[in-house]
């Protein structure tokens, strides 16, 4: 059980990294408010695929990709070693 918490912890952790780093990367890139930001970094972390909440400028498309990339790796975190 304790590692099943650790291990949880640190998925936790690294989610709420990776929603800080690409919302300030949104707001800083792209120049959006933080509530859109906050939007479009949850969308690109879980992966959805709902299209962009503004058009994104070269910049843009590629930290999101980096995000996207972020996000999936998390997404392997949970799994089972």
């Amino acid at each position: 059980m304790r590692v099943f918490a650790t291990r949880l912890g640190w998925t936790l952790a690294l989610l709420a990294a990776l929603g800080a780093i690409g919302t300030a990367g949104y707001v800083l890139i792209e120049r959006q408010s933080f509530a859109d930001a906050l939007y479009m970094t949850a969308i690109t972390l879980t992966a959805v695929g709902y299209e962009e909440v503004w058009p994104l400028s070269r910049a843009g498309r590629v930290f999101t990709m980096w995000l996207l990339l972020g996000g999936l790796t998390w997404m392997g975190c949970g799994s089972p070693i």
